[in-house]
């Protein structure tokens, strides 16, 4: 996707909108746009709102911190297409006692709304890679917008038997899945999910979660798992070692 125009903070600084446009790479071989696509535009934003609010990468470094995605999750309401440019927006909510939540949306150029997402994040410190309370973090907000796209919140994805499940797909995470916080970047897991199920060109995603168990590090190999409950996916990835990596539940549509 490619960035277009400049940034509009309207007329508070609790909310940005940002102009892309789509291209081939965004989407897959059936024209459908990639969750990876949608999770790097959520993080693009949240990256360039929080750098504008005080609470960015290069801040929270110099007291040793940083930004963590807990769980992520959007809902398709239309599909975006190829070549069109988009109107992205997202805003945070009210720090809550152990996460901050930040809200996305996408819209077509006339403002129909396309997607709209919601993400978990956490403070780690970089030393001993641990969550650090909100009530620790100063923000330069006074007042947050007020819209929830889930109002219930995001629910916890549940495990499931192994017995039960379709296993074997391996991955090796490689240099390029690696971001500046030396771990595979959020956006890669959703390749990793959709190379393990390999979604039929008869169906498409209707919504899509991931919940970030253990950060994965370079070199890392992954076995991939999952089960299909009707139109319901739910797909966990473990390292050699048994332990949960991630989960993810994806809701399926016919196309």
């Amino acid at each position: 996707m490619v960035l277009e125009g400049d940034r509009d903070m309207g007329s508070n600084v609790n909310k940005i909108d940002r102009n892309y446009r789509l291209r081939t790479s965004d989407f897959d071989r059936y024209n459908r746009m990639l969750p990876a696509t949608m999770l790097d535009m959520f993080q693009d934003m949240a990256g360039e709102h929080a750098d504008y609010i005080g609470v960015g990468y290069d801040k929270m470094a110099e007291i040793n911190i940083f930004w963590v995605l807990l769980r992520v999750k959007y809902e398709v309401i239309e599909r975006p297409k190829l070549y069109t440019n988009i109107k992205a927006s997202t805003w945070p909510h009210e720090p809550q006692r152990a996460m901050f939540v930040r809200d996305y949306q996408i819209a077509d150029e006339n403002g129909t709304l396309l997607v709209k997402g919601s993400s978990q994040w956490g403070l780690v410190d970089i030393s001993t890679r641990k969550i650090i309370a909100p009530k620790d973090v100063e923000f330069e907000i006074d007042e947050y917008y007020p819209e929830k796209n889930f109002p219930e919140g995001i629910k916890k994805i549940r495990d499931f038997e192994e017995e039960e499940a379709v296993k074997g797909y391996e991955v090796f995470s490689g240099y390029t899945d690696i971001d500046i916080n030396g771990h595979v970047n959020n956006t890669k897991y959703a390749n990793y999910i959709l190379n393990a199920i390999k979604l039929p060109k008869e169906e498409v995603i209707k919504t899509f979660q991931i919940d970030y168990r253990k950060e994965v590090k370079e070199g890392e190999k992954l076995i991939i798992s999952y089960v299909r409950n009707e139109n319901i996916i739910t797909c966990k990835g473990c390292g050699e070692d048994g332990q949960l990596r991630f989960m993810a539940e994806l809701t399926l549509e016919q196309a």
